[in-house]
């Protein structure tokens, strides 16, 4: 293997690196309501195709903040990823679970949501630096928890904050 070919697997290594680090903060932006985090992920008028929400990020962003349910929480595991990188641009298939506990209202009961989703995302490199371009969330079957029991947890356990002042921010 030549220099050249070993330059550019390194470069291709630190560009799957970087754009795993985009897509790593997507959990913290909606799950903590880090509405800055979020829009960091994104360029400045990146589309996004959410289903409940298409345009503009920037739009989904204010779409969440009108939507937000008090007492509502997500949490979203991303697990298989997928990364193809070309030149300055990348294609990315991430697969989720994303767990959403919603408090009863008026016309529904408390929910557990169990939402399964790939995002598809197409990434451009501008000066140096990753960001996803366009965002396509593909739904499968889902399921809803209707019939739950809350886990007891006590005055000696860290339970999760929907700001800044959530555990995870202490590193900082």
């Amino acid at each position: 293997m030549g220099e050249r070919d070993r330059d550019e697997e390194i470069q291709l290594l630190l560009d799957e690196a970087a754009i795993r680090r985009v897509l790593s903060k997507y959990g913290r932006g909606v799950d903590r309501r880090d509405h800055e985090c979020l829009l960091s992920m994104f360029w400045p008028g990146a589309i996004d195709e959410h289903g409940v929400y298409n345009g503009p990020i920037e739009g989904l962003v204010e779409w969440l903040r009108e939507n937000y349910r008090p007492g509502q929480s997500w949490m979203h595991h991303q697990t298989t990823q997928r990364i193809d990188v070309n030149g300055d641009q990348a294609w990315t298939e991430t697969y989720c679970l994303a767990t959403i506990r919603r408090p009863a209202s008026d016309d529904e009961p408390a929910s557990d949501r169990i939402v399964r989703v790939r995002y598809c995302d197409r990434f451009e490199k501008r000066d140096g630096e990753w960001r996803i371009a366009h965002r396509k969330v593909v739904y499968s079957p889902s399921s809803v928890i209707l019939d739950f029991v809350d886990l007891e947890l006590g005055e000696r356990h860290l339970t999760e904050r929907w700001d800044r002042t959530d555990p995870s921010y202490w590193v900082q």
